[in-house]
């Protein structure tokens, strides 16, 4: 059994408003009406002993050896023991403890000194709340003592729940960046300022408690005091305001920060408004965030307006298109769409796209393809699609922002050239299939003597040995029929075939025909 000194600041359950003296007193006056003594259980009134028991509570005396004389109540249940089974029973024996120095054994040693006292103690899981007074006989001598327990364990208990609340609730607002502050309603003085105030404005608390409430009204922003003014006016009257009320506060540095307050009026013990209590919050940062968002949709739409390309928005994994601007070129999509894929891109292409875009999101680097698009009259189109991945503070993607350029026109008329180079090729090939099966000699060749085409008539009769270029006055030489200005000789100055001529030559001097020996 433990036991401890404390003072009787609580009242038990079962005695609300009744001092100490009062129940002793009741217990007195009705053992006295009944003509009975409290110590002595074989004379105490069937009544008396009916109350004792039906209350949660244990009342006994003990002699001036510390030996019980009574031993009564309902408390006694829960701890297992029978009324009356300790009476005559020592102290020490029922503590099990010699040692005086036992806190129970010295608060009734000190009862028996005339001292009245209280002390809370434990028996099996179970706390009581006991109070000890000394009994006198007729001529005021002290006999014994008389002392009544109540337990108070479920008290104890919420009295724990609450000190755990108390320490919760004291480390959330020592810990927390909001500022949390309560402000009397009738005098405008701050109760309570948390620690973290300092830190958002500038101010110790002891220094805004010194401002005052009207001079902290003054240093909220003229643009936004009356709305702060009605919200807290609101508030006090008894409105549950929808969102949080948002201002600038001038800290004491003589800069601006944005603050949202969340209020709420404490209530007296009349249920009249007592008190403000107000949570303050740094939304400075989130306001620059929202401005600078802001500035970037107004640049976005005038890009947008002056833009002749198809602008678009997509989510960080490219499952839902946020925004698009066709241009008349596709169609729009004003809110989200998470079935963009099937809306918009040609079937035969949507694998593709889908790789090229698990490669950009792998490497967070640019997505570029040129694809078939679903146009907004329905046919199909090319387009040239572009975009990056904005980035957050931690290096994830946030959203990819992109443009897709019209290019149907250019693929169109990149089929119709490569169709007609297909054209040209055929002809080609069989203008050389013709070329090469003429016996005579032809060759095409360009002013500067290139030869673009020669059949092997030609070849061997120029003997050319492989060569691709000749100069043009070797060239008239072989021809005989230019002059060497490639100008036509007239028939009067035409030589013998040239062929024959040349040969016959040749032959005599045992030379070959040899363009580079002209």
């Amino acid at each position: 059994m433990q036991a401890g000194c404390g003072t009787w600041s609580k009242t038990p359950r079962c005695v609300v408003e009744l001092s100490f003296h009062a129940i002793l007193r009741s217990l007195y006056a009705l053992a006295d009406h009944c003509h009975i003594w409290v110590c002595t259980v074989a004379a105490a009134d069937a009544r008396l002993v009916s109350i004792i028991s039906h209350l949660s509570a244990i009342v006994w005396t003990v002699d001036s050896g510390l030996k019980y004389t009574l031993l009564e109540g309902g408390g006694l249940g829960p701890l297992g023991v029978k009324t009356g089974e300790l009476v005559g029973k020592s102290l020490e024996e029922v503590l099990g403890a010699s040692d005086p120095r036992h806190a129970a054994i010295m608060h009734h040693r000190r009862a028996l000194q005339g001292e009245e006292l209280s002390y809370d103690f434990s028996v099996r899981n179970r706390w009581f709340r006991a109070f000890l007074a000394p009994d006198r006989d007729a001529q005021g001598t002290i006999t014994g003592a008389s002392g009544i327990a109540f337990d108070i364990t479920e008290q104890r208990k919420a009295e724990e729940g609450e000190r755990r609340t108390q320490a919760m609730l004291r480390s959330i607002v020592e810990t927390s960046h909001d500022c949390i502050s309560i402000r009397e309603l009738a005098t405008g003085r701050y109760i309570f300022l948390s620690p973290s105030l300092p830190e958002l404005t500038g101010y110790t608390p002891d220094e805004m408690t010194s401002l005052g409430h009207e001079a902290a009204l003054g240093r909220i922003h003229p643009d936004d005091r009356d709305a702060y003014l009605r919200y807290t006016q609101e508030v006090i009257a008894g409105k549950i305001m929808p969102a949080p009320v948002e201002y600038r506060f001038m800290t004491k540095s003589g800069g601006y920060c944005w603050f949202s307050d969340s209020q709420s009026r404490i209530r007296d013990d009349q249920g009249q408004p007592h008190s403000l209590l107000r949570i303050s919050r740094d939304i400075t940062v989130q306001k620059d965030h929202e401005e600078a968002l802001k500035k970037s949709e107004e640049q976005l739409r005038a890009f947008v307006t002056t833009s002749s390309e198809v602008v678009y928005r997509m989510s960080p994994d490219w499952s839902e298109m946020r925004q698009i601007y066709g241009k008349n070129f596709i169609s729009d999509t004003p809110e989200p769409n998470p079935d963009w894929m099937r809306k918009y891109i040609h079937p035969d292409d949507q694998d593709q796209v889908r790789s090229v875009i698990s490669e950009a999101i792998r490497t967070k680097s640019t997505f570029e393809l040129e694809h078939r698009v679903l146009r907004v009259d329905g046919r199909l189109g090319w387009t040239f699609s572009r975009a990056i991945p904005i980035l957050g503070p931690t290096g994830a993607i946030r959203e990819w922002f992109g443009t897709a350029a019209d290019i149907t026109g250019r693929k169109e008329a990149e089929r119709e050239i490569k169709a007609l180079l297909a054209a040209i090729t055929d002809q080609q090939q069989r203008l050389s299939s013709l070329v090469e099966s003429i016996t005579d000699e032809v060759w095409f060749a360009d002013t500067s003597g290139k030869f673009a085409l020669m059949n092997p008539k030609a070849r061997q009769e120029f003997a050319l040995n492989g060569r691709k270029e000749i100069g043009v006055a070797e060239l008239a030489g072989f021809l005989e029929v230019f002059r060497p200005d490639m100008t036509i000789r007239p028939v009067e100055e035409a030589p013998p075939p040239a062929g024959t001529h040349r040969r016959d030559r040749e032959s005599k001097r045992g030379d070959h025909p040899n363009p580079g020996n002209r």
